[in-house]
């Protein structure tokens, strides 16, 4: 008898950690739960669909002279080449419902094209009210788009349903909750803890379903006694995330690494540690004239790009790329000495991970997940959170030190370097929690 599984996932190639995650590990697991007799159909929270679209606009229309309209059928192209290219991946075992999809992107695009037409009319408090309270709305919005998608996904056979989400984001875990009505059970991916309100309300809610949860790493589950408090069923993921392929292609005995120059890749945002990370600067542009910053990623809100534009002004040694996809962004890393990376909040810290691989030292915060993945290696140096002075004295003492990868470093590495085994971890961690 075939078995029915959905995977609730956002899986798009683009800069956000989760997002990148399910998009290489996602084709794979269908392939085999379809061997272990499972149909796998495919749900994409509403807003991790208008995510993927936004970011796709930001990549394909910055800094061109592009009609609004255009730039979004543009990215509307973008998330369906990308879904397309999953099912062919998955040798067509992973099922996605293109009515559901369908009325998702319509209600998206609805909402995407309303805000640009209103933008000169909003006021700019409104737009900060919004992001203030956006994981808020999410709720809201996911259940709009699943009153008109319901339909595609449950029917008189779902007594059998498993539900699985491979993230823990409110959009996620909202429909999640809205699909466990009608499952035998439901088991949660944690890429992060779970600390807000809202979430731990829809977890609460849905206990009885919780057949289990799995984690990228010890952190999540460290970081949330209250998920441990309602299942005792955990597994950890060994191992749970793999280099990206496009890494491998880089060539670095040809770069031309800049002794005194920083790089900080990936989510700009106070979480990340971006305020401290600039305090830091300050310092070091005074002590060191010679150092040099980069930074690349998406800025989390306006707040976040004003800060960075501010710096930028004050600090001629400091360098904005914005968002760069896998290979532009490799490229631009290898030519750096050291990764500065004052995180707050990580499952993984994988950012840490691709600039070893690259052959930057790495300056971070002491966070439980740095320390337990990294503190045997010999190129990253572990700060007390907080301690900007103490951060920006370290900085600059890796960019005066040369060092080769020691074999632990090496052994991490390679230990990172096949999804194949990620998928393998992960497909064994489920199918002993559906057993357990």
């Amino acid at each position: 008898m075939t078995r029915r599984i959905i995977l609730v996932s956002m899986p798009f190639n683009i800069g956000v950690g989760g997002y990148r995650r399910s998009y290489f590990v996602l084709p794979h697991l269908s392939r085999e739960l379809h061997s272990e007799g499972f149909e796998a159909k495919l749900y994409i929270p509403a807003n991790a669909i208008r995510t993927a679209l936004k970011f796709f606009m930001q990549e394909t229309c910055r800094g061109k002279t592009v009609d609004y309209a255009d730039c979004l059928e543009e990215a509307l192209y973008r998330v369906l080449e990308t879904l397309q290219n999953l099912e062919r991946e998955s040798h067509y075992t992973l099922h996605i419902n293109e009515k559901a999809l369908g009325k998702i992107l319509s209600l998206n695009t609805k909402l995407l094209t309303s805000k640009q037409t209103s933008i000169r009319k909003e006021a700019s408090i409104g737009r900060y009210i919004i992001e203030r309270n956006r994981e808020a709305l999410m709720p809201i919005f996911e259940r709009i788009a699943w009153d008109q998608v319901r339909q595609y996904y449950v029917d008189s056979s779902s007594e059998e349903l498993i539900i699985y989400s491979h993230h823990e984001t409110v959009d996620a875990l909202s429909v999640m909750g809205f699909l466990s009505r009608y499952a035998k059970g439901v088991i949660l991916l944690m890429q992060l803890d779970v600390k807000s309100f809202i979430a731990k309300s829809i977890l609460r809610n849905i206990r009885s379903k919780l057949l289990g949860v799995l984690a990228v790493s010890p952190q999540p589950i460290i970081e949330s006694p209250f998920v441990t408090s309602i299942t005792k069923n955990l597994r950890i993921l060994i191992p749970a995330l793999a280099l990206d392929p496009v890494l491998y292609t880089i060539d670095k005995s040809e770069s031309q690494q800049e002794r005194y120059s920083a790089v900080y890749f990936g989510r700009l945002s106070r979480e990340k540690g971006l305020v401290d990370l600039l305090h830091a600067w300050s310092i070091i542009s005074q002590r060191e004239p010679r150092a040099r910053l980069t930074l690349i990623g998406m800025p989390e809100n306006h707040e976040i790009l004003a800060t960075i534009s501010k710096y930028i002004t004050e600090h001629r040694s400091i360098k904005y790329l914005g968002y760069l996809p896998p290979e532009k962004l490799y490229r631009e890393v290898v030519k750096h000495h050291v990764l500065i990376y004052p995180s707050y909040r990580d499952a993984f810290s994988f950012t840490v991970l691709e600039a070893l691989a690259l052959g930057l030292r790495v300056v971070a915060y002491d966070i439980p997940v740095v320390r337990y993945f990294y503190r045997s290696s010999n190129m990253v140096y572990i700060v007390k959170k907080g301690d900007v002075e103490l951060f920006a004295t370290s900085i600059i003492r890796a960019f005066q030190e040369k060092k080769e990868l020691d074999d632990y470093t090496k052994a991490l590495i390679k230990k990172h370097s096949s999804w194949e085994r990620v998928v393998r971890a992960e497909f064994n961690a489920l199918i002993s929690v559906m057993s357990h």
